[in-house]
């Protein structure tokens, strides 16, 4: 099983009205309970990133759901746009977003994988967002031009 770590673009950051989580990632890194999404910027990809969460649009969703993957779930975000964006960009529109909530967990060390719970959308120690083949191949139906994609290796037992 071919398994990739996704570091997707970021435009935009935690908006102050983000609720943080008492629960952590292993790093120490608090989870989020409520998202706040404020843009500063867009380059139109489909899935998106601010540390430690992930949004998608509203159609990407859609198509995870119809493509019978597993360990994710989405919650509703909190989108606004910064004065920036807002001056540098008056007239773009954004689409509809959802958070996606990875539920599978991996361990990746040095690049290479040690354990795997064995869904298609997991986070890594340090909430890097991980997905399968199959998931990548969906993700690509939409536009993911500013996403880095690195193909993890699994660790010889």
């Amino acid at each position: 099983m071919k398994l990739y770590c996704l570091m997707p673009e970021v435009a935009g950051g935690v908006g102050e009205n983000t609720i943080f989580s008492s629960e952590t990632f292993p790093n120490g890194q608090r989870k989020v309970s409520h998202l706040h999404y404020a843009f500063d910027g867009w380059l139109g990809d489909a899935l998106l990133e601010t540390c430690p969460c992930f949004i998608v649009t509203t159609s990407l969703a859609s198509l995870i759901e119809s493509s019978n993957l597993s360990g994710y779930q989405f919650k509703k975000v909190e989108v606004s746009m910064s004065e920036f964006f807002q001056e540098m960009h008056p007239e773009r529109i954004l689409p509809e977003f959802v958070e996606l909530v990875p539920a599978g967990k991996i361990s990746v060390t040095n690049g290479l994988v040690t354990d795997w719970t064995g869904e298609d959308f997991c986070t890594d120690e340090i909430a890097n967002l991980v997905v399968s083949e199959r998931a990548l191949s969906t993700l690509k139906k939409h536009r993911l031009n500013h996403c880095d994609i690195e193909q993890l290796a699994w660790k010889e037992k």
